[in-house]
């Protein structure tokens, strides 16, 4: 199996030591189904507001709950904080997208442009099972590292892949950057503290 990173050799050692430590428990995880991980250069440079992409072969909800552990026990284990993973299948245009890209930094009305572009195109994609979504006051106002809160009636594996493609086509038909979901359902809110 090839992982590959793609890190700034001005990187951090405290960085390195936190994306290789998340690799190692990737690795165990996923095994067979890892094809690389791609690292931007430190914690804040971003790309879709995650630093790390994983590239798996199957980017079912068994593969997407593994990189969110591995995320969390990496920084638990370092004692360090700042990984923030994006999990897509081999092929997916987020991945040349991730290699690329720069983050900009946005005003306050390209922020509203950019979130009023994903909830219509999340109306689209869910319909009914659309509940709300709560916006924070900028891209870079994040809470457990996202910045819009995505309430649905039933968070299944459709619906988190319909709201990770509503807020890559809101950046891509904007030419904005930042928005960072996360998908609830409507009886989480209470656990989260926003009910």
């Amino acid at each position: 199996m090839g992982v590959g990173y793609l890190l700034d050799v001005k990187a951090s050692d405290s960085w390195l030591k936190l994306v290789r430590r998340f690799e190692r428990i990737l690795r165990d995880k996923l095994g067979d189904n890892l094809v690389r991980i791609i690292a931007r250069s430190s914690p804040e440079d971003l790309v879709y507001e995650s630093n790390v992409l994983v590239v798996v072969r199957r980017a079912d909800l068994k593969a997407l709950r593994e990189v969110s552990r591995a995320a969390l026990e990496a920084m638990e284990r370092t004692g360090l904080e700042g990984i923030s993973p994006m999990t897509v299948e081999e092929g997916d245009p987020a991945e040349e997208a991730f290699l690329s890209m720069e983050r900009k930094k946005m005003n306050s009305d390209s922020w509203l442009k950019l979130v009023r572009r994903f909830e219509r195109i999340l109306r689209d994609k869910l319909g009914d099972n659309l509940v709300r979504i709560i916006a924070r006051s900028s891209p870079e106002d994040l809470v457990y590292e996202s910045n819009v809160l995505v309430v649905v009636r039933r968070a299944d594996l459709k619906a988190l892949r319909e709201v990770s493609r509503a807020a890559l086509e809101a950046m891509e038909q904007t030419g904005l950057e930042g928005i960072s979901p996360m998908t609830v359902e409507e009886g989480e809110l209470d656990e989260l503290g926003q009910g």
